[in-house]
């Protein structure tokens, strides 16, 4: 009699913990294919923003250096300018070659501030793209903790699989007692 219960009991804690720890574990390596995706996706996003910093980076030395070539411009057409202004007041050049030279260094002033302009904006596009880097790294770690997240849940399914195999292993063997107290 104790051996029958007891069998009885095994087999109907060996039933519905079956299904659902199958189910369970098949739940749960999908969330951990579903979350390795998510990491090497997020992995491909954050090699892209790097990129595109260095990118950002490289646009802004660029523009640091037209800021050097256009200051050289803006000096050079300043001095001739002034050049130009002392002649014309000795009668040494003509007005228009004046007026072209004062033109010419006006032109080199305009493009200077133009270069000074883009190369703000280049470093804004430097400090823009840092940031996107740096939230894509945080979206990278998020999606690596929701994977061992889900890895945790599937080894905690596989852990219930194991005791279903244990609590069926039990009924069997009651079922074996039993059967050899009726033979007996």
């Amino acid at each position: 009699a104790a051996a029958t219960s007891k069998e009885r009991a095994a087999r109907l804690t060996v039933g519905l913990p079956r299904v659902t720890s199958g189910a369970g574990q098949d739940q749960a390596r999908a969330a951990v294919e579903a979350a390795r995706a998510q990491v090497v996706a997020a992995h491909s996003r954050l090699a892209q923003a790097r990129a595109q910093v260095q990118m950002a980076l490289a646009n802004a030395d660029q523009a640091r250096a037209q800021i050097a070539a256009a200051q050289a411009e803006a000096t050079r057409t300043a001095a001739d300018a002034r050049r130009y202004r002392a002649l014309y007041d000795e009668n040494g050049v003509s007005r228009q070659q004046r007026d072209y030279a004062v033109t010419a260094a006006q032109a080199a002033a305009a493009e200077l501030e133009a270069a000074r302009k883009r190369a703000a904006a280049a470093e804004a596009q430097v400090a823009e793209s840092r940031a996107a880097a740096q939230a894509t790294a945080d979206a990278l770690r998020q999606a690596e903790a929701q994977l061992a997240e889900a890895q945790g849940r599937l080894a905690a399914a596989q852990t219930v699989s194991r005791q279903v195999a244990i609590r069926r292993a039990q009924a069997e063997s009651a079922h074996a007692e039993i059967q050899q107290a009726e033979a007996g």
